[in-house]
């Protein structure tokens, strides 16, 4: 007697790839099929009906690198890899200061308060000690110097 029967539809009816192709666009993998292994861990527990997808993508955004397009003394600009307005997390980021012997690595929050209409997100750093804040102004001023030395 038979009790089920499952069809494995994946490729054959339904291209996956093609649904989800803005992600190689946001997240710009170097190497593809290791790219599409880790979605497909990521996104197993959805096909078993738990999570949701907006926050399965916020989790794999979040192990992912971003390029920062510029720093203030407030914030960040970066590009946009899904994210929403609003969302907001702990970061952890090294900031290369010349003549800084000490350790610039710190975490911080950041929250992004727009996303323009070229997909880059202006965010606001939340959570930052005087020390952090000191280091930010200390690397934004030698980004300064250098503008006006060239």
């Amino acid at each position: 007697m038979i009790k089920s029967i499952v069809f494995d539809i994946g490729g054959v009816i339904l291209d996956a790839k093609e649904l989800i192709k803005d992600l190689k666009v946001w997240f710009k993998p170097k190497d593809e099929m290791k790219f599409w292994e880790e979605l497909n861990l990521k996104i197993a527990p959805l096909c078993k009906g738990s999570g949701s997808l907006y926050e399965t993508m916020k989790e794999f955004a979040k192990e992912k690198k971003v390029k920062i397009l510029n720093i203030c003394a407030d914030g960040l600009a970066f590009e946009n890899m899904g994210f929403r307005q609003f969302d907001h997390d702990a970061i952890k980021f090294t900031l290369d200061i010349p003549n800084f012997k000490g350790d610039s690595t710190f975490s911080v929050g950041l929250k992004i308060l727009t996303i323009d209409k070229n997909n880059i997100c202006h965010s606001i750093f939340e959570q930052c000690s005087l020390e952090q804040h000191e280091l930010i102004h200390k690397y934004v001023l030698e980004l300064q110097k250098d503008d006006l030395a060239h």
